[in-house]
């Protein structure tokens, strides 16, 4: 098995109310799995909404009474 090394500076911090410390990612790390992330779903973000996916949600905000405009972004 590896070890697995931390990106970034790692502070620890403790949940509330739990009493339990857990490492916190930094600000560093946290752009690095941003940035990953953008990487491996890219071809899912270029697809778009699907026509019936905005059609339903268009009957949604119709029947709220508000109105949502182009949702393809």
């Amino acid at each position: 098995m590896s070890k697995v090394t931390p990106i970034g500076p790692q502070v620890s911090g403790v949940v509330e109310g739990s009493g339990v410390s857990r490492p916190k990612l930094g600000r560093h790390g946290r752009r690095e799995i941003g940035r990953a992330l953008e990487a491996m779903y890219e071809d899912v973000v270029k697809q778009g909404v699907p026509a019936r996916i905005l059609q339903l949600l268009a009957r949604l905000d119709a029947r709220a009474g508000g109105t949502r405009g182009s949702p393809t972004a």
